[in-house]
């Protein structure tokens, strides 16, 4: 018999609650479709139609190419300029906003199943906690056994 000071292993809690965040993942993926857009916040701010239509796009591409091309100068002579790789983290920024601003999810699911998504998903968070509830409990317990000796 387990004494009622000691703590549950931990090991049951940690795998039900992924596989409980794994089972609501799946479901909520498997009912959201992902669709894109024409151009994103950054491309959309220059006029459509014409020759806008394909340079409007490339345009964001410009801080991200004048940085790395001015990295790649200052590598081959020697300077360490603080400037190009502000200009080329922020090129990267730029890029990474247009990407994820084109993207739109639409949820596809009844409501019975969205509710059953978050209560997966919450009794699969609360496994976690209470797993690592244990283990802080376990490392306590561990230190004070340690302290007496």
């Amino acid at each position: 018999m387990s004494d009622k000071n000691e703590p549950a292993d931990p090991t049951f809690y940690w795998l039900f609650g992924y596989i409980l965040i794994g089972i609501s993942s799946w479901i909520f993926f498997d009912s959201t479709k992902m669709t894109t857009l024409a151009y994103g916040y950054i491309g959309g701010l220059f006029p459509r139609g014409g020759i806008w239509d394909t340079s409007s796009m490339a345009i964001i591409f410009v801080p991200l190419l004048g940085g790395l091309l001015w990295l790649i100068y200052n590598f081959l002579s020697g300077k360490d300029e603080k400037w190009a790789k502000a200009l080329s983290w922020s090129g990267l920024a730029i890029v990474a906003v247009e990407i994820l601003s084109r993207v739109r999810f639409h949820m596809m699911m009844k409501t019975s199943h969205f509710l059953l998504i978050l209560l997966t998903l919450a009794c699969g968070l609360a496994m976690l906690l209470r797993a690592r509830i244990i283990n802080r409990q376990e490392k306590r317990r561990i230190e004070k056994a340690k302290e007496s000796v």
